[in-house]
C-alpha cells in the first residue's frame, strides 16, 4: 500500500505499476493477482481489518508491506499491521 498526495494520480500510477511487477519481492512465493486501485486510508483498514486510520503512521509517497486477516494466501490472526518496505 502507498499514500499518496490528494490528486497525485500520476504518482499514484507509478506506485501501483512497481507494486505489481515487485509483488513477489515483497511477499516471497506469491504474485499480483489483482490489480491496484486507488481508495481513502479508512476503506483500505476496512479492507483489511484493520482498526483506526493508518494514513497518521504513513509517510507520502512511501510503500508498505501489509497483513490482513482476509489474505487469501496468508492470512493473520489479530490485528493487521503494515511496515515500510520501499521508496
Amino acid at each position: 500500500m502507498t499514500k499518496v498526495y490528494k490528486n497525485g494520480d500520476d504518482t499514484c500510477n507509478s506506485k501501483l505499476e512497481f507494486m505489481k511487477k515487485y509483488y513477489a519481492n515483497a511477499y516471497s512465493g506469491s504474485f499480483a493477482s489483482t490489480n491496484g486501485v486507488m481508495v481513502t486510508c479508512e476503506q483500505f483498514a476496512d479492507l483489511i481489518g484493520y482498526q483506526g486510520d493508518p494514513c497518521y503512521e504513513m509517510d507520502i509517497n512511501k510503500i508498505y508491506k501489509y497483513t490482513s486477516k482476509y489474505d487469501l494466501y496468508n492470512p493473520i490472526k489479530g490485528q493487521p499491521s503494515f511496515t515500510f518496505w520501499h521508496n
